[in-house]
């Protein structure tokens, strides 16, 4: 009897859900979509609709994602990933919305709803399938003058959204689309996009390259006939594309890789190297690193921090020597007059003309030279040198040049110098200019800078700190009587007069009248043309500085045969363009004729 009434209620069931054909078709779930795209971090909405017969009550209504044959799902609420992200909203006899909040990855499933009867359930299917995004900004198509940007989902974000644009934080107001095109600008940029009405989930930004740095890469001394490796890292989205690797002061291109090896070293190869790292949205270029090579016989280095002093009639000077020590013991050091004569240079300690006058640091690290009581007949240039267990004689690569004034001339100890008063430099381009300056030797040197505005009575402002200079600008070379100013990246805007001003304990001096510098970009002219030849010139609105070699492009291909301003080439038939550039200078191409 019991076995008898399970069955009769086993069939009342079934006939409730799939009993006459009018009444099994009012069983059903609807949902609003069956496919939803939505961002990370975000919340989402589904709804669903469901009917059953009138004369049956729902007793209970849940969303699940797993189904598995013959197993009761589970509600996704009691999920553990799902814990405090999700609720159920406007639940009505025949509605139920399903909320999830700050969207994750592994939210991207399918969606059913289920409803529950006295007499028996009814699940929707197929449901409805989320699908979770993130923003990621592509650079689609860039040139020298601007670039396209594209917002990039993994998915079509429903609703059509509103698309906001960010360049440096700051939104961009006139892009509200997937796409966004700008004006390729220099210097430091950033660009990232959102969806209106989610401010929060910015896309990972999109920058040109930043952190720049060149480094040595060597556990120890770099000695002649060795080899070595300079590195250059950066920080870039998207990824850098190219490396571009300089001497300083020559501002030659030595490679276009990111690593710079040089093999056989010599001495000439010592100096200060920087690279320039550039993706589609930019360059920025490292702070210089130094390479030091040093002879076989030669480990120890010497390093005469001035090359000229100036001092007073009865004062007295200090000479800064460093020493960097080697390998071998030092046996002997010693400081000597340079002559003009042939001969051995005499030790300026034995010197009876300087006796009771100098001293010499003999700590492992200092070779500082002390003359005490200077006299006008002490002017000349002076020099440091060892001799090792291992080594003849070894003299620092530069002396230092003294001049002693009388009380009276003191004045003429303050003194700015610049290797040169012009230059002309290429937009786009990086540009060294040097200064050398002496001032009394009691003196103590306590700040350099640059400047270009200059009024009366008024404190001159650092070029590093105007506004229009930033990131772009850098003091190399710095010492007791040399600072050399770097501007990388250059404006026809940065045509101006520079000068160099620094201050002592006792006073200040500013280097006149400045170097002067221009700024041009190239242009091509077809100075000549018949049937068979034309002649084109690479005009510039100044005379380039250092010479240069040019390069000419024919249809992008380089003219191997022209290497000056200008080229003599045959007239053809057909599209042709020619454009040209400068050998080892970093700088955009002369538009093409």
């Amino acid at each position: 009897m019991v076995v008898g009434s399970r069955k009769l209620l086993l069939l009342i069931l079934l006939l409730n859900i799939t009993g006459p054909s009018g009444e099994k078709s009012c069983w059903g779930v609807t949902y609003s979509t069956q496919n939803i795209c939505s961002l990370i971090g975000s919340s989402v909405d589904i709804h669903s609709y469901f009917t059953f017969p009138d004369h049956y009550k729902v007793t209970k209504v849940f969303w699940f994602i797993k189904k598995q044959a013959g197993v009761e799902p589970v509600d996704v609420r009691d999920e553990e990933e799902y814990q405090g992200r999700v609720q159920y909203t406007q639940i009505s006899q025949n509605n139920c919305r399903l909320r999830i909040t700050n969207l994750t990855e592994r939210d991207a499933q399918t969606y059913r709803i289920r409803f529950n009867t006295v007499w028996g359930y009814y699940a929707g299917v197929p449901g409805v399938s989320l699908s979770v995004t993130d923003l990621k900004v592509t650079v689609s198509v860039w040139s020298e003058k601007y670039m396209t940007l594209s917002c990039n989902t993994t998915c079509t974000l429903s609703n059509n959204p509103t698309y906001i644009w960010y360049k440096n934080r700051r939104r961009v107001s006139e892009c509200e689309s997937a796409s966004c095109s700008v004006a390729a600008v220099g210097g430091a940029v950033s660009y990232s996009c959102a969806v209106e009405g989610l401010y929060s989930l910015l896309s990972p930004p999109v920058y040109s390259p930043k952190n720049t740095r060149a480094v040595v890469l060597s556990s120890g001394d770099t000695v002649e006939g060795d080899s070595v490796t300079l590195s250059c890292s950066s920080d870039a989205n998207p990824p850098v594309l190219t490396y571009s690797w300089f001497k300083a002061a020559a501002d030659i291109l030595l490679t276009t890789d990111q690593n710079y090896s040089i093999s056989n070293l010599r001495s000439q190869h010592s100096g200060l190297y920087y690279c320039t790292a550039h993706n589609q949205l930019g360059q920025h270029t490292s702070a210089p690193t130094r390479l030091d090579v040093k002879g076989v016989q030669a480990r120890h280095i010497v390093t005469l921090s001035s090359q000229s002093l100036c001092a007073v009639t009865g004062s007295t000077v200090k000479f800064p020597c460093t020493l960097r020590p080697g390998h071998s013991n030092v046996t002997q050091r010693q400081w000597y007059r340079v002559q003009s004569s042939e001969g051995e240079p005499r030790d300026v300690s034995k010197d009876p003309q300087y006796s009771q006058r100098v001293s010499v640091s003999t700590a492992r690290s200092d070779c500082d030279l002390t003359v005490k009581n200077v006299r006008a007949s002490d002017s000349g240039v002076y020099n440091f040198r060892l001799k090792t267990q291992s080594s003849n004689w070894i003299s620092a690569s530069s002396g230092v040049h003294l001049t002693v004034k009388g009380p009276s001339d003191e004045k003429s100890c303050w003194n700015v110098t610049y290797p040169t008063k012009n230059i002309c430099s290429l937009i786009g381009s990086s540009v060294d200019i040097h200064s050398y300056f002496t001032f009394p030797d009691g003196y103590k040197l306590t700040k350099v800078f640059w400047f270009i505005k200059w009024q009366a009575g008024v404190e001159p402002v650092d070029v590093r700190d105007d506004e229009e200079y930033q990131g772009r600008v850098q003091y190399t070379q710095i010492s007791q009587n040399n600072c050399s100013l770097r501007i990388t990246n250059l404006t026809e805007k940065d045509a101006q007069t520079y000068r160099f001003r620094f201050y002592t304990d006792g006073g200040n001096y500013t280097g006149e009248p400045g170097v002067s510098l221009s700024v041009t970009d190239l242009k091509v002219t077809v100075s000549d043309w018949s049937e068979t030849y034309m002649t084109l010139s690479c005009i510039t609105t100044c005379t380039l500085s250092n010479n240069p070699t040019y390069i000419w492009y024919k249809n992008r291909q380089r003219v191997s045969e022209c290497k000056s301003a200008s080229c003599s080439v045959a007239a053809v038939g057909g599209a042709v363009s020619y454009s040209c550039a400068v050998e080892g200078v970093y700088s955009p191409l002369s538009p093409p004729v």
